[in-house]
């Protein structure tokens, strides 16, 4: 069997980030299939729907509900912070969801897909496009 996985070559990778220890480790193994493979890497990050379970979590904790803008900009955060990890030579693009990470949402999940390096390298100002070829 193992002949066989030696033949086996990737042209896309996907990989749930979140900003975990363990979402690095996943990253860090896709990186090593995407440039043995010449391979592109799409990053996938869930935000949560500011919803009840939310508000109900806020009002538990003693802090005020977090608005969806508020969600959707801490996945785009940990988004640009992952990018940041991607090496210039593998291409990257980017997902946001919005729903519950790990479960999949019927075609009403609302998502918001970037097709090329999202962010800058360190030479550039933070937050601006880094481009590549898609």
């Amino acid at each position: 069997m193992s002949d066989h996985l030696d033949e086996l070559q990737l042209r896309r990778l996907l990989v749930a980030v979140d900003g975990s220890d363990s979402s690095t480790l996943a990253l860090r193994a896709a990186i090593t299939v995407a440039r043995r493979d010449n391979a592109a890497l799409t990053l996938l990050c869930v935000s949560p729907e500011a919803g009840h379970d939310i508000g109900r979590f806020a009002l538990a904790a003693g802090v005020p509900p977090t608005t969806q803008e508020e969600l959707d900009a801490e996945a785009e955060k940990i988004l640009r912070r992952t990018v940041e990890l991607v090496p210039e030579d593998v291409p990257v693009r980017t997902i946001v969801r919005r729903g519950r990470p790990g479960r999949r949402r019927s075609s009403r999940t609302r998502a918001r897909t970037t097709t090329t390096r999202s962010w800058s390298a360190p030479a550039a100002s933070a937050g601006s496009p880094r481009s590549s070829a898609a």
